[in-house]
């Protein structure tokens, strides 16, 4: 596969992995998109192993254990605009994850679910 076969198979992931719920990345707009879409989408969210959804649980216990609250925000609207995940799933996984990633952390992740759940 080239390197524009990679970013452009990266770009149709990035729209199965996040819908509409995230600004799209584009192909050639910049050596940063074209990275990311050719690594993390093709390479990473691309392979077979794990089903989309599966690989988003990973990444929500990931990004929730770092507080990093902005990439973990908008997996959360795409799990929930794809329909792979429920609020009550959402609002398991906080409780599964809270004795792993402490409660700080615990309560970051729970004030963005409530947060979001305000919006909806």
């Amino acid at each position: 596969m080239t390197e524009e076969e990679r970013i452009l198979r990266g770009q149709d992931l990035f729209k199965k992995v996040h819908g509409d719920a995230v600004r799209p990345a584009r192909a050639g707009s910049g050596i940063y998109s074209d990275m990311a879409l050719r690594n993390i989408y093709n390479d990473v969210w691309g392979r077979e192993v794990m089903s989309i959804r599966d690989r988003r649980l990973a990444v929500i216990g990931a990004l929730a254990a770092m507080s990093l609250l902005n990439s973990l925000e908008k997996h959360i609207r795409s799990a929930l605009n794809l329909e792979e995940l429920t609020w009550e799933e959402i609002d398991e996984l906080a409780i599964a994850l809270s004795p792993y990633i402490g409660a700080p952390r615990t309560g970051d992740f729970v004030e963005l679910i409530l947060r979001l759940k305000a919006e909806k």
